[in-house]
């Protein structure tokens, strides 16, 4: 077998996918197995599971992606979703990107009676001609 030129996967983004050889690597590596269940992949369509999670600070690299199925893959995404939703609501809410969702109720200002602001008067008539005598 060749030896490899860079000694594991690394992905660019976090969103990045491994390529076709690299989920092989990682699949020969854990032996087939899912991390989860410890049962066999014997389909074709078995997730790759980054462990600990991106969100959590894991790394988007060979080395941290492990073969799951896809069914105990998506229940530990949910479960972990679950225990991260407190977390994240509170983060949301102490930094104020999140708006509350009721308005602060209070009493309120004193009912105050309305004062007229001024009385109207009308203005005496202007002259517009001059009168001349004759």
């Amino acid at each position: 077998m060749a030896r490899r030129t860079v000694p594991e996967w690394v992905g660019r983004r976090p969103e990045s996918m491994p390529p076709a050889r690299v989920r092989q690597r990682i699949l020969e590596r854990e032996n087939g197995l899912c991390h989860i269940c410890g049962g066999v992949i014997d389909k074709p369509g078995w997730h790759a599971d980054h462990v600990p999670p991106l969100k959590d600070g894991g790394e988007n690299r060979e080395s941290m992606i492990k073969p799951a199925h896809d069914v105990c893959h998506r229940r530990l995404t949910a479960q972990q979703a679950i225990e991260r939703a407190p977390i994240e609501r509170k983060k949301l809410k102490h930094t104020g990107a999140a708006r509350p969702k009721k308005s602060i109720r209070s009493p309120g200002f004193a009912k105050q009676t309305k004062q007229p602001k001024f009385q109207k008067r009308s203005l005496p008539p202007i002259p517009l001609f001059r009168q001349v005598s004759k």
